[in-house]
């Protein structure tokens, strides 16, 4: 395995001698920063076996490394926002689909589950920001769209069909498909609804469209023997309806809607310990959520700016904290400018740091213990 310096634009001297010799296989990234390589084509054949490369110390290693459930050549592989590692598709010798996915730990040392799932040929999947991951695969007859999660496969309704077809992630969770026409997964709906391009983004089926950054699609295409790229940027604003008795966004599936966990009834949304809940997209600057209770009765809050990095945790232990009042409600503000405040009765709470004019998504997460949630109303901007 050969490592490229992005800085200087040049291949390293020294490359990574593999454990095995493979071809046609799969990688992902690890957390630790190591790249987990995934089955392929070996001398012999198809492969089970999975290494991991550590980048820095240009060493692999095969010790704690799980394998896959049987052989893969082509696979494809995708790590979840929560962790997980799931390996799907692929061919085996006989160059038949591999007809289940593989579920690992975050680390590849330990195979959790595997799903079974009939992958057809061609096949995409991105990962959502809600612990699961999208996937659309198909031939040249048929598109057919699933939901993965580490427990379970949920069959979407299809999109339209065209040629094969490839994801375009996105921080909102609705990523962008391309398979001979544009369509965008509506993370509310959970459907694939299509989408209205500018005159000067043409699609072009010999060089697949592919993301600048979380949210923004880019498509290139050839003109007078040069590279032409054409950059747009698509804002999801799906409406949420309130309900003055309960969290009321029209149904429990509208929130989170690949998680079955999280429930809407009288006692308001019910999050199972340690599950996320988005509740925002990426695109508003400024926010104002507002919750019923307040201190240790409320889930954590997260705001993640656009490249997923974290711009402010709020809990109850660490440097910015719930005011500790027994308000009805508290208000969490984000102004546009950055500025974020907490309010609940007569305590007012500014909290650092204050990142200016960076659009940022909502997370509730629950703790240790399950979180209940009334009373939530969101004014964005």
């Amino acid at each position: 395995a050969e490592v490229v310096e992005l800085a200087t634009r040049t291949v390293a001297s020294s490359a990574i001698a593999l454990g095995e010799k493979r071809a046609d296989a799969a990688a992902i990234t690890l957390s630790t920063g190591e790249v987990l390589v995934v089955g392929g084509r070996g001398p012999s054949g198809a492969l089970r076996t999975m290494e991991a490369l550590d980048v820095l110390r240009s060493v692999s290693r095969t010790i704690d490394v799980a394998s896959l459930s049987r052989p893969r050549r082509s696979p494809s592989v995708v790590r979840l926002s929560t962790g997980e590692i799931l390996v799907m598709g692929g061919v085996d010798d006989a160059l038949s689909p591999v007809p289940d996915i593989d579920v690992f730990d975050p680390m590849g040392a330990r195979r959790l589950a595997t799903l079974p799932f009939a992958a057809l040929p061609s096949l995409s999947v991105v990962a959502l920001p809600s612990g699961a991951a999208l996937i659309v695969h198909g031939d040249a007859t048929f598109t057919h769209a699933a939901v993965a999660r580490p427990d379970a496969v949920v069959p979407l309704a299809d999109p339209p069909h065209g040629g094969a077809p490839h994801l375009v992630p996105a921080t909102d969770g609705a990523p962008f498909l391309f398979n001979g026409r544009y369509t965008r997964l509506d993370p509310f709906a959970f459907r694939f609804v299509d989408t209205t391009l500018p005159s000067g983004l043409v699609p072009d089926a010999a060089i697949a469209p592919f993301a600048l950054d979380h949210g923004v699609l880019a498509a290139a295409r050839i003109e007078d023997s040069a590279l032409a790229i054409r950059a747009t940027r698509y804002d999801l604003r799906t409406p949420l309806v309130v309900d003055a008795e309960s969290l009321g966004l029209g149904a429990a599936q509208h929130l989170s809607p690949d998680r079955p966990g999280p429930l809407i009834g009288r006692d308001g949304l019910v999050i199972p310990p340690r599950a996320r809940v988005t509740v925002t997209d990426a695109t508003y600057r400024g926010v104002v959520l507002r919750l019923g209770g307040s201190g240790r009765d409320l889930p954590f809050i997260e705001l993640r700016g656009e490249d997923s990095a974290l711009v402010l945790r709020i809990d109850d232990t660490g440097p910015c904290t719930f005011p500790p009042a027994s308000a009805p409600f508290t208000e969490i503000v984000r102004e546009a400018s950055g500025a974020i405040t907490l309010v609940a009765g007569d305590v007012t709470r500014t909290c650092a740091p204050l990142v200016a004019r960076e659009r940022v998504t909502v997370t509730m997460i629950a703790g240790t213990a399950e979180a209940r949630v009334r009373g939530l109303r969101i004014t964005r901007q």
